[in-house]
């Protein structure tokens, strides 16, 4: 499941913050008890895991440190850059989208795509495909 959203404009930090809060919202809601979520931005771990988020004023920082005291298990990861390419294909959706929320039961054919020649293209990395 995934989710496409056009949030109109903000700094890079808080689309990231926005994009991990609408995602953790949507895995509550879907009853997973234990999740992983990959970031590419250094930025975003190191102040989610800053208890006090020292150096941050996002007022969506609240609302993802209440999500995370819920009880499940949500473990962070950081992934290169060049490997986020899924999350990447589906934030260029928003051209197509529009305003508002578009939600995906199954990867949009552009996505898949752009996954199938990344996913090729970076077995010679030694990172093979992520999903």
């Amino acid at each position: 499941m995934g989710y496409s959203r056009a949030i109109g404009i903000c700094s890079v930090f808080d689309a990231e913050l926005w994009g991990m809060l609408e995602g953790l919202k949507l895995v509550w809601e879907c009853q997973v008890t234990s999740i992983i979520v990959e970031t590419d931005s250094g930025d975003v771990l190191n102040t989610l895991s800053n208890a006090e988020y020292k150096g941050s004023s996002s007022s969506f920082l609240p609302h993802i440190r209440a999500l995370l005291r819920r009880d499940w298990q949500v473990r962070f990861t950081q992934v290169p850059r060049k490997c986020d390419f899924v999350a990447n294909g589906l934030a260029k959706l928003t051209l197509l989208v529009g305003t508002g929320m578009c939600y995906f039961r199954e990867p949009p054919d552009c996505v898949v795509e752009v996954y199938k020649e990344e996913s090729c293209s970076s077995l010679s990395d030694g990172l093979g495909p992520r999903y």
